[in-house]
Protein backbone atom coordinates (compact mmCIF):
# COMPACT_ATOMS: atom_id res chain seq x y z
CA UNK A 1 0.00 0.00 0.00
CA UNK A 2 1.36 3.48 -0.82
CA UNK A 3 1.76 5.97 1.30
CA UNK A 4 -1.14 8.46 -0.12
CA UNK A 5 -3.36 5.16 0.11
CA UNK A 6 -2.89 4.43 3.57
CA UNK A 7 -3.38 8.42 4.79
CA UNK A 8 -6.50 8.27 2.50
CA UNK A 9 -7.76 5.09 4.18
CA UNK A 10 -7.19 4.80 8.09
CA UNK A 11 -8.95 7.18 10.33
CA UNK A 12 -7.65 10.35 11.48
CA UNK A 13 -6.38 8.98 15.05
CA UNK A 14 -4.15 5.99 13.29
CA UNK A 15 -2.43 8.66 10.95
CA UNK A 16 1.11 9.61 12.50
CA UNK A 17 3.82 12.31 11.95
CA UNK A 18 5.69 9.71 10.26
CA UNK A 19 3.23 8.84 7.92
CA UNK A 20 2.99 12.81 6.50
CA UNK A 21 6.86 13.21 6.98
CA UNK A 22 7.17 10.07 4.16
CA UNK A 23 4.35 11.66 2.24
CA UNK A 24 6.01 15.12 2.41
CA UNK A 25 9.37 13.49 1.42
CA UNK A 26 7.55 11.40 -1.47
CA UNK A 27 6.00 14.82 -2.93
CA UNK A 28 9.34 16.73 -2.68
CA UNK A 29 11.77 13.99 -4.71
CA UNK A 30 8.50 13.86 -7.28
CA UNK A 31 9.50 17.85 -7.71
CA UNK A 32 6.23 19.12 -5.88
CA UNK A 33 7.37 21.43 -3.54
CA UNK A 34 3.87 22.80 -2.06
CA UNK A 35 2.56 19.89 -1.71
CA UNK A 36 5.71 18.19 0.25
CA UNK A 37 5.33 21.95 2.25
CA UNK A 38 1.47 20.86 3.01
CA UNK A 39 2.65 17.46 4.30
CA UNK A 40 5.69 18.46 6.20
CA UNK A 41 4.03 21.20 8.15
CA UNK A 42 1.03 18.65 9.21
CA UNK A 43 3.97 16.46 10.54
CA UNK A 44 5.27 19.28 12.61
CA UNK A 45 1.71 19.87 14.40
CA UNK A 46 2.06 16.52 15.37
CA UNK A 47 5.17 16.18 16.28
CA UNK A 48 7.15 19.13 16.32
CA UNK A 49 10.66 18.05 16.69
CA UNK A 50 11.27 15.44 14.26
CA UNK A 51 14.82 16.22 12.90
CA UNK A 52 14.19 14.79 9.69
CA UNK A 53 11.24 16.97 8.89
CA UNK A 54 12.37 20.19 10.27
CA UNK A 55 15.37 19.88 7.79
CA UNK A 56 12.73 19.38 4.93
CA UNK A 57 11.07 21.96 6.16
CA UNK A 58 14.48 23.87 6.31
CA UNK A 59 15.50 23.00 2.81
CA UNK A 60 11.86 23.69 1.28
CA UNK A 61 12.38 27.77 2.87
CA UNK A 62 15.71 27.24 1.28
CA UNK A 63 14.27 26.47 -2.55
CA UNK A 64 12.05 29.11 -1.68
CA UNK A 65 14.21 32.24 -1.11
CA UNK A 66 13.02 32.58 2.73
CA UNK A 67 16.36 32.68 4.57
CA UNK A 68 15.07 33.89 7.40
CA UNK A 69 12.13 30.97 7.99
CA UNK A 70 15.38 28.57 7.05
CA UNK A 71 17.53 30.24 10.31
CA UNK A 72 14.40 29.75 12.32
CA UNK A 73 14.61 25.69 11.25
CA UNK A 74 17.92 25.29 11.98
CA UNK A 75 17.73 26.96 14.99
CA UNK A 76 15.33 24.84 16.62
CA UNK A 77 17.21 21.76 14.88
CA UNK A 78 20.18 22.78 17.06
CA UNK A 79 18.59 22.16 19.89
CA UNK A 80 16.68 19.06 19.35
CA UNK A 81 19.60 16.80 17.62
CA UNK A 82 20.32 14.34 19.57
CA UNK A 83 22.69 11.64 17.94
CA UNK A 84 26.07 12.18 16.06
CA UNK A 85 24.63 10.78 12.53
CA UNK A 86 22.04 13.31 12.75
CA UNK A 87 23.99 15.84 13.95
CA UNK A 88 26.82 15.08 11.10
CA UNK A 89 23.72 15.91 8.37
CA UNK A 90 22.48 18.91 10.06
CA UNK A 91 25.84 20.38 9.35
CA UNK A 92 26.84 19.02 5.89
CA UNK A 93 23.49 20.88 4.94
CA UNK A 94 24.59 24.09 7.02
CA UNK A 95 28.34 23.38 5.37
CA UNK A 96 26.12 23.26 1.64
CA UNK A 97 24.12 26.59 2.24
CA UNK A 98 27.33 28.55 3.17
CA UNK A 99 28.92 27.58 0.40
CA UNK A 100 25.85 28.47 -2.07
CA UNK A 101 25.78 31.71 -0.21
CA UNK A 102 29.42 32.34 -0.61
CA UNK A 103 30.40 32.36 3.29
CA UNK A 104 33.75 30.24 2.92
CA UNK A 105 34.79 30.99 6.47
CA UNK A 106 31.04 29.46 7.98
CA UNK A 107 31.13 26.32 4.97
CA UNK A 108 34.46 25.36 7.04
CA UNK A 109 33.58 25.31 10.56
CA UNK A 110 29.92 23.66 9.61
CA UNK A 111 32.07 21.17 7.60
CA UNK A 112 34.67 20.61 10.57
CA UNK A 113 31.68 20.18 13.11
CA UNK A 114 30.04 17.46 10.12
CA UNK A 115 33.39 15.67 10.51
CA UNK A 116 33.38 15.69 14.25
CA UNK A 117 30.10 14.22 14.71
CA UNK A 118 30.53 11.74 11.70
CA UNK A 119 33.42 10.62 13.70
CA UNK A 120 31.49 10.17 16.68
CA UNK A 121 28.92 8.51 14.78
CA UNK A 122 31.60 5.68 13.42
CA UNK A 123 33.83 5.87 16.55
CA UNK A 124 36.77 7.08 14.12
CA UNK A 125 36.40 3.82 11.93
CA UNK A 126 35.24 5.69 8.94
CA UNK A 127 36.45 8.71 6.64
CA UNK A 128 34.25 10.93 6.11
CA UNK A 129 34.33 11.50 2.08
CA UNK A 130 31.36 13.59 2.05
CA UNK A 131 33.35 16.64 4.51
CA UNK A 132 36.40 16.71 2.28
CA UNK A 133 34.56 16.80 -1.24
CA UNK A 134 33.04 20.32 -0.11
CA UNK A 135 36.46 21.69 0.77
CA UNK A 136 38.03 20.28 -1.68
CA UNK A 137 35.54 21.16 -4.56
CA UNK A 138 33.76 24.51 -3.76
CA UNK A 139 35.73 26.16 -1.60
CA UNK A 140 39.09 28.26 -1.67
CA UNK A 141 40.01 30.85 0.05
CA UNK A 142 42.06 33.32 -1.38
CA UNK A 143 44.27 36.33 0.77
Amino acid sequence: MTIQKKIASESPDIKSAVDYRNLAFNYFLSGQLEKAEKWSKKAREINSNDVENLRLLAHLYFLNGMAFMTDYYFDNLAKIVNNPFQGYEFWIQLAIYQIFNANAGAAIEKINMARQTFSDHFRGNRKCDLCDKPEADYIKIVD
